[in-house]
Formats: structure tokens, C-alpha cells, sequence
């Protein structure tokens, strides 16, 4: 493959780098690309001088993996410059690459579009060679919204510990029992939460989708008044008082 085809490939500008023929480096059944940035004076960042010269070079290894089989490797040689005015060295950033990451561009949107699957963070992770966290923050950035999915015929409530704040250290996780998937997380296991979220749902969907639902022992009590409630929904498709 051309080396410029595959840097387009990868999100990168080939303008940005010296057309030379590169060979990919086998290192432990894995590809590394080695490439390097043109040495076009720039201008200075911090004083807009364009008065700069080259005070160096450093590396920069960008995973651009798009499979769990093989892991791409993009190496960069770019140049740093000094500003004469100010004195101050600065890096180019590299087009295609957003500032102080090490993942490509091209390689984030494929794990953006693989959260519309069914594979987990940890399966991303291992798929795209990446750490757990750096999928969860690229969830985050992304996914400002999941929308819930509709009530299911059986609906299973269980509680998970979450975190150590005081409205979410036990959220509350809906499972369709019959698919095995899960249908939303309420962020508290509380009555009150609970009360809250099921009364926003129309009850029309409640009435001919839910029929049955299974609930641990936790809070057994408060959630038979609660369950009390629900049906009253489907029965008469108001909230009762």
C-alpha cells in the first residue's frame, strides 16, 4: 500500500510528512510505520514569531490498531523548534492526532462506532490494544446519552454497587429476563428514585409490555408497596396518590 494512501487511511494529512517509501517493521507479530514530520519553519505558539529554527527531534509511537489481531504502530519523527524571540521550544502538533493522546483518530471512531455493539469495554480494549480506562473516558467523551430501551415482559431489579458518592453507591440496574440485556440504571436504589422513574414512564408501555417482575430481598417490604404502585399505574394509567 502507498504510504500516503495510508496515512489518509489512518486520519493523517501526508502532506505533513516527507514522501519517502516506507516498509512496515514486524515487531512480535505486530507493524510499526515509521514516518517524519517535514521541517517547515512554523510559527512560534507562544509570541507568533516566525523567526525559529530546529533545536532537536523527538518520537512519538501513535496506536493506530483497527483489529485485535494485529497491532498498528504509527512512529513519528518531529522536529522542535526554538523561537529566537521568546526562547521558548515547542513540538508541531500532528494533524489527525488531538493533543496529548496517543490513539489515533481514525482508531477512536472505530471504537465510537463499537459501542453501538454488544462487545464490552474490556473486549474493545483487548480488540483496539488499549487500556480499560482510556475506553471508559472515550465512552464518556462521546455518550453524553443512553436512551432507555422499552419495559420488557419480565423485568428483573437487582442493585450494584457503584461509587462512594452518596446518591449513586448503589445503583439500580433493569434486566430484561428473558433477552439477558439490560434495559437501564437508575442511579439510586432508593424508593424515592424509584417512585420517580417509573412514574415518568407512559403508562401505556407499562400496562402491554410489563407483566412480571422479580426483585432480590433487599428492601423486600418497601418495594411490595412499591410494586403496589406500579400495577396501580398499569391499571388505571395515572400516578396513584
Amino acid at each position: 500500500m502507498n504510504f500516503n494512501t495510508l496515512l489518509l487511511r489512518l486520519g493523517f494529512k501526508p502532506d505533513d510528512f516527507l514522501d519517502v517509501p516506507v516498509d512496515p517493521i514486524p515487531f512480535d507479530g505486530d507493524f510499526i510505520f515509521e514516518a517524519e514530520l517535514k521541517t517547515t519553519i512554523r510559527e512560534c505558539p507562544n509570541c507568533k514569531s516566525t523567526k525559529t529554527l530546529i533545536h532537536g527531534y523527538s518520537y512519538v509511537e501513535y496506536n493506530c490498531s483497527e483489529n485485535n489481531n494485529i497491532q498498528d504502530i504509527l512512529r513519528i519523527k518531529k522536529p522542535r523548534y526554538l523561537c529566537l524571540k521568546c526562547h521558548k521550544t515547542y513540538t508541531p502538533d500532528v494533524q489527525g492526532m488531538r493533543c496529548r493522546r496517543s490513539t489515533s483518530s481514525l482508531t477512536e471512531w472505530l471504537i465510537y462506532a463499537d459501542f453501538a455493539s454488544k462487545l464490552t469495554f474490556r473486549d474493545l480494549a483487548r480488540k483496539y490494544q488499549i487500556s480499560h480506562s482510556r475506553v471508559v473516558q472515550l465512552f464518556d467523551e462521546k455518550v453524553k446519552f443512553v436512551p432507555r430501551l422499552k419495559m420488557p415482559r419480565v423485568l428483573c431489579i437487582d442493585e450494584i454497587r457503584f461509587s462512594e458518592e452518596i446518591n449513586q453507591k448503589f445503583v439500580c440496574v433493569l434486566t430484561d429476563f428473558e433477552k439477558g440485556e439490560i434495559i437501564d440504571m437508575i442511579k439510586n436504589r432508593q424508593m424515592a428514585y424509584l417512585r420517580e422513574y417509573f412514574g415518568s414512564i407512559n403508562p401505556n408501555e407499562l400496562n402491554n409490555q410489563l407483566k412480571t417482575i422479580i426483585k432480590s430481598a433487599y428492601g423486600y417490604y418497601n418495594f411490595e408497596r412499591f410494586r403496589k404502585r406500579v400495577m396501580l399505574i398499569m391499571t388505571y394509567g395515572k400516578k396513584p396518590i
